[in-house]
């Protein structure tokens, strides 16, 4: 009896995992479904010509409507004398040319409604390289691939102020420094945008703790998306005034896309310590909030 309860629970749990995956690529599917309706039109006219010979198809059309090949315009000409593959290969290239074309004023953006898609970077890439998507907004992209995207600098321009409006007045920006553990070899850096983390301890992974942490927190009591540059400026002063031994940072935080493209390019991108040799940003995890998650080492 508990072998079969044991064995229902194991299926149970498989069958779960099997419908979270599928949940994802489906998310992933309808977010991005441009790119992936392009993708798929370019497989399919690669397809369609393996199994169709249309220069041969085109031909026999002609001659059965008793229509000279000579008086037929060039580019027909041109499918009916090409052979089968370069003809196919003429197509793809066409459509591809077309395709970047189209693609060349398009912002990639998260478009699932109220939801964060993680999608992986080499899909990013794909989008900028191969499909010639230039622009990409960060605005609900999770936090550690808004931090890579910025560091790889694959994409020319980077919308991050969708959404967020620049601090006017004075911005009281809190630094707690945790004394009681020493400066070690990896630093914890807690950044508290619009919400603060006052349980920190617990929504830390467990692994972490042994490691000097630093809370730099500009939370209020209002959920607005508001970029601070005076919050950047103490981000920025205290990750370049660590001592020699931090050579590692740990990120957890609940930024704004727009602090997180200007805490990368204007703190570990212009002007870094020499130190630092990496940097690990962490995901909050759905529901508890906790960064037990996923995370993305930058560099």
């Amino acid at each position: 009896m508990g072998f079969r309860h044991a064995r229902y629970k194991a299926m149970r749990v498989l069958l779960a995992m099997e419908v979270t995956l599928l949940l994802i690529f489906v998310k992933r599917i309808i977010d991005w479904k441009r790119v992936y309706i392009q993708s798929l039109l370019m497989m399919g006219i690669g397809l369609i010509g393996c199994i169709y010979n249309w220069p041969k198809i085109l031909k026999d059309t002609i001659e059965g409507a008793e229509v000279s090949v000579s008086e037929l315009p060039f580019i027909w000409k041109f499918a009916v004398g090409a052979g089968r593959w370069i003809f196919v290969c003429f197509v793809l290239v066409f459509a591809y040319i077309l395709i970047r074309k189209l693609n060349k004023d398009y912002v990639l953006r998260q478009t699932f409604p109220n939801a964060t898609v993680w999608h992986p970077y080499i899909g990013y890439w794909y989008c900028r390289n191969i499909m010639g998507i230039k622009k990409v907004s960060l605005v609900r992209v999770p936090i550690p691939l808004q931090f890579k995207l910025v560091w790889k600098g694959i994409f020319d321009s980077y919308d991050e102020m969708d959404g967020v409006i620049e601090q006017g007045e004075p911005d009281d920006v809190r630094i707690t420094v945790d004394l009681s553990v020493p400066y070690t070899s990896r630093i914890n850096l807690i950044l508290a945008d619009t919400y603060p983390i006052d349980d920190w301890k617990e929504k830390l992974p467990q692994e972490v703790h042994g490691f000097k942490t630093i809370i730099i927190d500009r939370s209020t009591d209002y959920n607005d998306r508001v970029f601070s540059r005076k919050y950047i400026s103490e981000i920025r002063k205290v990750v370049h005034s660590l001592p020699p031994i931090a050579s590692s940072i740990n990120v957890f935080a609940t930024t704004n896309a727009a602090h997180v493209f200007h805490i990368a390019k204007d703190v570990f991108m212009n002007g870094g310590r020499d130190g630092e040799k990496h940097l690990r940003v962490y995901q909050q995890s759905s529901g508890s909030w906790a960064f037990k998650g996923k995370n993305v080492k930058i560099f």
